[in-house]
């Protein structure tokens, strides 16, 4: 059985939901279509990944709109249920954007420019302190990740030492991906960073035991809990 045919069956029983759609690029560079439902059951805010679609040709919004609308039609879902479409401006123009073809099918659907691109923009400007620790951990993230042969070691490095997790996070401007998970896993794995880093002699190893290092760290994990 499918994802689809397990998952949208679930969907068409949802009275109201919202949609989030984005435009990103694979390894290969082919934009592909990256869509996000959210609803709300048993009084509770879920969201769920919707669909991900290739865009073989040009990335208008009547493209957009086709192969969002051949999604619904093959899975049954239905227009007049969607309450608000969200995406990024240049995606969601009255003219050449998604905003019209989809106010042509259900005009009571809500078009706005996304609410967590907003939220992106204004997580830009880090306090001081904080932007220069994101700085080092995006650092010592590619220092590792970058070379397959250090990604081996330190993920051997984390199963002798009994860590919860054994690979890090790699940090992306894409929208629905938190910079504060890339942070936070860095802080799980300290101690075994501390240990890699100092195998390798990487001046990144102070970081975890200068106390101006360390305190910042503690300032970060205290600012993504707030």
């Amino acid at each position: 059985m499918t994802w689809h045919q397990i998952f949208c069956p679930k969907l068409q029983q949802r009275s109201r939901r919202s949609l989030q759609f984005d435009e990103s690029c694979d390894v290969a560079s082919c934009a592909v279509l990256l869509g996000f439902v959210r609803y709300v059951h048993q009084d509770k805010i879920k969201e769920e990944f919707l669909l991900c679609e290739d865009l073989l040709t040009t990335t208008k919004g009547e493209d957009i709109f086709n192969i969002i609308n051949s999604f619904f039609t093959t899975n049954g879902l239905d227009w007049n249920s969607v309450q608000q479409v969200d995406g990024a401006p240049s995606m969601m123009g009255r003219n050449r954007g998604l905003r019209g073809p989809i106010q042509a099918v259900n005009p009571e659907i809500s078009v706005d420019h996304c609410i967590i691109h907003r939220y992106s923009l204004g997580s830009k400007s880090l306090p001081g302190n904080l932007k220069l620790v994101f700085e080092d951990v995006l650092k010592i993230v590619n220092f590792i990740k970058s070379r397959d042969v250090n990604s081996c070691i330190f993920r051997e490095l984390c199963k002798e030492m009994g860590e919860q997790y054994q690979v890090l996070l790699y940090h992306t401007d894409v929208c629905w991906l938190s910079r504060g998970k890339v942070v936070r896993r860095v802080i799980e794995l300290r101690t075994a960073l501390q240990e890699f880093l100092k195998q390798e002699e990487s001046p990144f190893a102070t970081k975890f035991t200068d106390k101006g290092g360390l305190l910042d760290f503690v300032t970060w994990l205290t600012y993504l809990r707030s």
